[in-house]
C-alpha cells in the first residue's frame, strides 16, 4: 500500500485499532502504521483521552500535527464539548481538518499557531519529506538525524503564547492540554504562566524528551520542566501505557522519553485512573 500511495500521489484511508480514520499521503510510513495500526506512537495519551475526557470537555491539542490526538479527544466531547487543535508547521493544516472531517467532526477550530513565550513571529525548524520533528530548537545537531540534517528548513511562523490565545477566544479554563512540541514545553509554559497561577488548567499532559531538549543552546533538563508546573503545585505523574498514571520516578535514566500528566492544585483525580502499586 506505501509503494502504491508512493507511486500514483493518491491519499489513502487508514483505520487505526480504535477506528479512526486518517489520510496517508506520499512520504508517510503506511507500511510502520500498519504494524501498530496507529499513525501516531503515543498511544499512552490516545488511552488517557478515552479514559479522562468527559462530553462537556474544553480540550487543546498544542502539536496537533495531523490530528492523531485530536480526533481521539472529539471522539470524547463530541457534540457538548470542542477541541482546538493548534499546530506550528502549515504543511499540517489542511491535514489536520481533513482527518477531523473523516470522522465526522468539526473542522473550523484548527489554528497555525507555534504557541511558545512571545506573541510575534518565530523560526520553525522543519525537515521536508519527515513529519513529527518540527521544532523551535534546532536539531541538526542530533546524531540521530545526520542522514536528514541537510534537509532542515527553517520557515517563519506565527508565535502565541496560550494566554494571548485564551484570550483571543474567550477560553477561561482548559479541562485537558496536550504538548508535544519537540523540546520546546519551556516555551509554553512560560506563555501559560498565568493559566497555571490561576489553576485554569485542569489536565496537562506533556512530553519528556531529553535528546529534544539537548535542541536548545540553554541546557534544559527534564527537572526543569517537572518542577517547572510543580511550582505552580500542580501534581505531576507519569502516563503509562494503559492510559492511566503513576508515580514519577525520580531516578528515571537521562535520556530516557516519557509523558507526565499534571492535576492542577485541589482537583481530585478519579480513582480508576490511578495505577496500582
Amino acid at each position: 500500500m506505501e509503494a502504491w500511495v508512493n507511486r500514483t500521489k493518491k491519499p489513502f484511508i487508514f483505520r487505526d485499532w480504535d477506528g479512526n480514520l486518517y489520510a496517508q499521503r506520499p512520504g508517510d510510513k503506511i507500511a510502520f502504521n500498519f504494524g501498530r495500526r496507529a499513525v501516531s506512537d503515543a498511544v499512552n495519551i490516545t488511552n488517557l483521552s478515552r479514559r479522562i475526557i468527559g462530553e462537556d470537555w474544553l480540550c487543546v491539542d498544542i502539536g496537533a500535527c495531523i490530528g492523531a490526538t485530536s480526533v481521539p479527544m472529539w471522539k470524547k466531547v463530541s457534540p457538548r464539548g470542542r477541541v482546538y487543535s493548534i499546530e506550528a508547521d502549515p504543511r499540517n493544516i489542511e491535514r489536520i481538518r481533513q482527518n477531523l472531517i473523516l470522522n465526522r467532526f468539526p473542522a473550523e477550530f484548527v489554528y497555525n499557531y507555534a504557541i511558545c513565550d512571545r506573541n510575534e513571529d518565530v523560526e520553525l525548524n522543519v525537515i521536508p519529506g519527515e513529519n513529527g520533528w518540527q521544532s523551535l530548537g534546532d536539531p541538526r545537531a542530533d546524531p540521530r538525524l545526520c542522514a536528514v540534517a541537510d534537509r532542515i528548513k527553517t520557515v517563519t511562523v506565527k508565535g502565541r503564547t496560550l494566554e494571548e490565545f485564551c484570550k483571543a477566544l474567550a477560553i477561561e479554563k482548559i479541562d485537558l492540554l496536550k504538548i508535544d512540541v519537540e523540546g520546546a514545553e519551556q516555551e509554553v509554559f512560560k506563555g501559560a504562566a498565568r493559566l497555571l497561577a490561576k489553576g485554569a488548567i485542569r489536565y496537562l499532559a506533556f512530553e519528556i524528551s531529553p535528546p529534544m531538549l539537548k535542541w536548545f543552546k540553554d541546557n534544559r533538563t527534564a527537572e526543569e520542566l517537572i518542577n517547572f508546573v510543580a511550582g505552580y503545585n500542580y501534581r505531576v505523574y507519569r502516563i503509562l501505557d494503559p492510559g492511566n498514571i503513576g508515580k514519577l520516578d525520580p531516578d528515571y535514566r537521562p535520556g530516557q522519553m516519557f509523558d507526565c500528566l499534571a492535576v492542577a492544585p485541589g482537583l481530585a483525580i478519579p480513582s480508576d485512573l490511578i495505577a496500582e502499586e
